[in-house]
């Protein structure tokens, strides 16, 4: 039997198991494990958008160092070439894994720690150029920030803790430099930096509510989509898709056609024909899938040999809760 196609763009997973890292990019409520992955997926998106800042931030370095002759400032050019660097060598061995394995969910966890470092890069370098005094460079600075936090916003906002963590580490810095700097003036921007960040976040929440709304509607109609509307079972549309969504594995299945007819309530009969096929992927054991008014598949997971099982008059304790 030929498995069906399933797009496998819009799926993403994360690797670290850390409780601290698991919290960070977990929904702001509850979604299934394809809403999840769908919002995961999302952090991988946009991959232009991270050069196009990476750039921008190039250039106030460039121009930093022209102005002030400072070599701290190389450093900071040598570390955005090598982070956008990295940003193009991640995302063209994912490109090339995703087009080898048509199976392959990509992971994250390159991605984010690669916006993690740019952000706190971004951060540093805010820091140095506010707390040299120069208005010039501080104009550049405080330019290049509020630039970057708007597509930090929008491009996160899957994971909105991750996504106002960025933004702290854009914006604690810049703050901390109006501090140390020489210029009283800017302290200003000390009161005014709470209900920035409370803006930002609202901004975060409204994209991320938006789209858990959007999630959860969709799952409900795949559900009543892939599911008997009598019994709650999965039906054909529903196994297509499950199978779709499995993960090639050592293990097999084994699928048989099962016929039952209901004479009373306490008189259930049916018959079990041949294993119909069998295919690598993996299945939970026990599944029923109900393919017409008295025909259902069932599913049990087997190792290396087909499984005995016969089907004449069972038992209260042995009947399947079809109904």
């Amino acid at each position: 039997m030929e498995r069906p196609r399933v797009d496998l763009t819009d799926r993403a997973r994360l690797s670290c198991r850390a409780s601290p890292v698991q919290w960070l990019f977990r929904p702001a409520s509850k979604v299934d494990d394809v809403g999840r992955d769908y919002l995961l997926a999302q952090l991988l998106t946009t991959p232009l958008a991270a050069l196009m800042g990476s750039f921008c931030a190039l250039t106030v370095a460039i121009v930093a160092w022209w102005r002030s002759e400072e070599t701290v400032y190389w450093l900071f050019i040598g570390a955005e070439v090598t982070l956008a660097l990295g940003r193009v060598v991640e995302w063209q061995s994912r490109s090339r894994r995703a087009q080898s394995h048509k199976a392959h969910v990509p992971a994250i966890d390159r991605s984010v720690l690669l916006s993690a470092l740019w952000c706190t890069l971004q951060g540093l370098l805010a820091f140095t150029i506010i707390a040299s005094g120069d208005l010039v460079l501080s104009v550049l600075s405080a330019t290049l920030i509020m630039a970057v936090i708007g597509p930090i916003c929008a491009r996160n906002y899957a994971a909105p803790r991750f996504a106002f963590l960025l933004v702290l580490l854009c914006d604690f810095p810049f703050v901390a430099g109006t501090i140390m700097s020489r210029e009283p003036w800017l302290l200003v921007v000390l009161p005014i930096t709470p209900p920035f960040l409370l803006g930002a976040m609202q901004i975060i929440m409204t994209f991320h509510r938006a789209m858990l709304q959007t999630l959860t509607a969709q799952a409900h109609a795949r559900h009543l989509a892939e599911h008997d509307w009598l019994t709650g079972i999965l039906n054909r549309q529903g196994m297509d898709q499950a199978l779709s969504r499995t993960s090639p594995m050592q293990t097999g299945i084994w699928l048989s056609s099962v016929s039952i007819s209901t004479a009373s309530r306490k008189s259930t009969t049916g018959s079990v024909m041949a294993p119909a096929t069998s295919c690598s992927p993996r299945w939970p054991i026990d599944c029923a899938i109900r393919c017409g008014t008295k025909i259902y598949w069932l599913v049990w997971e087997v190792m290396n040999s087909w499984p005995s099982f016969e089907v004449s008059r069972p038992t209260r304790s042995d009947r399947l809760p079809i109904v």
